[in-house]
């Protein structure tokens, strides 16, 4: 069984979005396939926050000579209530416990409880993401030789992304909490399960518990079901869904790929050049076929249920569309069948970092099991069918018999012999990996990175830029930096850092910003005058033996719609107390944006007369205010669509033609963000006050939002109302109600927070009306 190995790497912290996902399931009638009802598992990513001094790896000082993955099942009332459920849970993790063989315990809070209607359960594994080469050494350092292909991974200087235009490479990696610790990360610090996962207890009818006697016609292979859940805990799961979901928004995007996304390539690619080839971040609508590539063959991808083929991005191919079905990680499942682990699903988990069980002669069975069950032998006792002979270095002799003999020495306890490993870095040429060296003392790593310091007498002195992201929830023009140290920043160093230096390019600024209104009241500029090319010095931080440090930048303009896009150029400078003596990062970019909507205008009123109709309302508030949007239409009650605009000014005052219209007006920043709108008090002296036939009730406004939004709606008789906010799993996030209201529309605002008062998280939610004997409901976005 091939062991993993480690060297103690520092991961920077960094989080990433929460996106949703479908497992798909679909009955078979003679072969076809059809969607059913829109029933579906929905899989939410949970944000981890690494600790404040970074994630670092076990320590490997000792080696446990067998090694077996468990798993822990916390369950919750519910499926204690069900036996046949709980009894179909630990099947399918008794499945992995046969295969994975790696020394941590997975575990999973579990439940049956009420869902939504036509979801069948929900699935949320924790993940995290930190700068590329930390995990992607993990992976290296954990091939065995069945796994040559891992070592030739890229690392972060070859690594080239295929992405879709507005998008970006952040130079992070992600993984799930359960995949990290596979690859020896010490995930201690986090006390919570790796996931959580739920199934509707109102559709138990839906699942056969039991597969032994076959799966019933109509219903869903549960134990099937969950093997492929846990398969997403286990890190399944591809970046191309983020990038799928931006693009389906018409939004640019940083990207952070997944474990299992650095051997997504188009195909053919892998067998060319597996290193420098490019890793596919883009979705379906630009790269309409993707392939993992597992060193001897193309597996196709889903490439994204919005722009690709509709199938979740983290998932194989669906067998309806490809013919083929490669594995249990399909993203269909039909009623009525029976699906199971495949050898392509454990080869994908084996080069992600898991230690799958030893099939030494491919038929798909353990060989622990081969030889329990008598299907081979096993003369020597050793746990190796005897018609498997693994003999890395060609000498006549097994290599755990050398290794048993002390011929050969095993020094990270994996079964192959030091001679063997050349895929291991040696950096000092003794023969030895150089974690072993670490590990048995006779090297020192001084900085925690897995180099012997005879490898590296302060060999890196230029800080590295690993981020430079906008700061959220602002006004704009700032973005967080962050760097890796020198390696002069260390006692004992030649000429140690004393401090690191800011630096930022100076460029043209956005010409939109330059009219003579916008720059007035944005306070920007006093003029059009560009700088001379060159840097300015921004702020310095001390030097103080950290591995990483960060400081927030201002920008000099933020990317608008109207001004288009303003890359930031910054470098760090390593400066010695010789002024002459200093080490440059490499420039890196990024750009800043305002998030947030001006507020509404106040105060507007409309004097209606035969000459026209004087609209008049407060001067802005905000300073980077562009202008004022006037919506106009006949009904009382109306939308701000586009069609119904009908102005546009930087003024505090606007005279329409005569005429009996209803108003309403918005602020609009330079960044492009709409605010809420405001109704004018007053109305046409001759309109004639309108109720609704029937219950209406109206898209938000703006959406999407941040932080707020409007939601309208009319009754057509008095009475009680209630509005419900609801989230993409369908879990009531905000309540409104009335025990009775008025006939007529109404306004209510929501600020984006439950109803504890707590901000609630960027996605897709639903708001849903229920008056007068009806429900209707209608789709909104928050993106913070």
């Amino acid at each position: 069984m091939t062991r993993v190995h480690f060297a103690p790497v520092l991961l920077h912290i960094i989080v990433t979005i929460v996106l949703a996902g479908l497992l798909t399931l679909l009955p078979r009638w003679a072969g076809a396939r059809e969607l059913h009802c829109g029933q579906q598992i929905v899989l939410n990513e949970v944000r981890g926050e690494l600790p404040a001094n970074g994630l670092r790896l076990k320590s490997r000082s000792a080696f446990a000579a067998v090694a077996s993955t468990g798993f822990v099942l916390n369950a919750g009332p519910g499926l204690q209530a069900q036996p046949d459920a709980l009894t179909a849970w630990q099947s399918a993790i008794a499945i992995w416990e046969t295969w994975l063989g790696d020394d941590v315990t997975v575990t999973i809070d579990a439940d049956l409880i009420p869902l939504s209607a036509g979801v069948l359960g929900e699935t949320s594994p924790q993940v995290f993401v930190t700068d590329y080469n930390s995990i992607r050494n993990a992976m290296v350092s954990d091939a065995g030789l069945h796994e040559a292909i891992a070592t030739q991974l890229p690392d972060s200087t070859e690594i080239s992304l295929l992405m879709p235009p507005g998008f970006a490479f952040n130079h992070q990696l992600t993984g799930t909490k359960a995949n990290l610790r596979a690859l020896g990360f010490d995930m201690s610090f986090d006390p919570a399960a790796d996931a959580s996962m739920n199934f509707n207890s109102n559709m138990l009818d839906q699942f056969d518990f039991d597969p032994s006697d076959g799966i019933d016609a109509g219903k869903f292979d549960f134990e099937a079901i969950v093997v492929h859940e846990i398969g997403h805990v286990l890190g399944f799961m591809s970046e191309v869904d983020t990038v799928d979901f931006y693009r389906w928004l018409g939004l640019p995007s940083t990207v952070a790929p997944r474990t299992l996304d650095l051997y997504r390539l188009l195909p053919d690619d892998g067998a060319t050049d597996f290193t420098t080839s490019r890793r596919v971040m883009s979705a379906g609508d630009t790269a309409p076929n993707q392939v993992l590539y597992d060193g001897d063959q193309d597996l196709a991808l889903s490439t994204g249920a919005l722009m690709g083929d509709g199938g979740q991005a983290s998932h194989w191919k669906a067998d309806e569309l490809s013919g083929l079905f490669i594995g249990i990680m399909d993203p269909t499942i039909a009623q009525g069948d029976r699906e199971q682990l495949t050898t392509n699903d454990l080869r994908a988990f084996d080069l992600i970092g898991w230690d799958v069980a030893p099939d030494c002669n491919g038929n798909g069975i353990p060989d622990v099991d081969d030889i329990a069950n008598g299907t081979s032998a096993d003369a020597d006792g050793d746990g190796v069918p005897d018609e498997c002979f693994f003999d890395c270095n060609d000498n006549g002799v097994a290599d755990e018999e050398e290794i048993a003999a002390g011929t050969s020495q095993d020094c990270n306890g994996n079964g192959v012999p030091d001679e063997c490993e050349v895929s291991l870095p040696d950096c000092n040429g003794n023969g030895v990996p150089d974690e072993c060296d670490i590990t048995s003392g006779a090297s020192n790593d001084a900085n925690g990175n897995g180099v012997p310091d005879e490898c590296e007498p302060f060999a890196f002195p230029e800080p590295q830029i690993a981020t430079l992201a906008d700061v959220g929830n602002d006004q704009g023009r700032r973005v967080r930096l962050t760097f890796s140290a020198s390696s002069r920043d260390s006692a004992g160093s030649p000429s140690p850092i004393v401090q690191y230096e800011v630096f930022r390019r100076i460029d043209p600024l956005p010409a939109a910003i330059f009219s003579e209104e916008k720059a007035h009241r944005a306070g920007l500029l006093s003029d059009a005058t560009i700088l001379a090319a060159g840097w300015d010095y921004v702020t310095a931080l001390p030097a103080h033996g950290e591995p990483s440090y960060s400081a927030v930048v201002s920008t000099l303009a933020d990317s608008t719609i109207a001004g288009g896009m303003h890359w930031t150029v910054i470098f760090v400078r390593a400066a010695t107390s010789d002024p002459l003596v200093f080490f440059d990062s490499p420039p890196d970019s990024g750009y800043s944006v305002d998030n947030l909507a001006p507020e509404p205008p106040q105060s507007f009123s409309v004097v209606y007369g035969p000459s026209g109709n004087l609209l008049t309302w407060d001067p802005p508030t905000a300073t980077d205010f562009s202008s004022f949007r006037i919506y106009r239409d006949a009904n009382p009650i109306f939308d701000p669509e586009p069609t119904k605009l009908v102005h546009a000014t930087p003024e505090t005052s606007w005279t329409d033609a005569p005429g009996p219209y209803h108003y309403i007006v918005t602020a609009v920043d330079f960044s492009g963000n709409e605010s809420v709108f405001t109704t004018a008090q007053t109305q046409p002296t001759d309109a004639t006050p309108r109720s609704a036939q029937t219950l209406v009730l109206h898209q938000n406004h703006p959406n999407p939002f941040n932080p707020a939004t409007t939601l309208r709606f009319a009754l057509p008789r008095a009475g009680a109302a209630r509005l419900e906010v609801v989230d993409a799993s369908g879990r009531r996030v905000r309540v409104f109600s009335w025990d009775a209201l008025a006939v007529g529309d109404h306004t209510v605002v929501w600020d984006g927070r439950d109803q504890q008062g707590h901000g609630v998280a960027s996605g897709v939610y639903l708001y849903r009306l229920q008056a007068d004997g009806r429900s209707i409901a209608r789709r909104m976005m928050l993106l913070r």
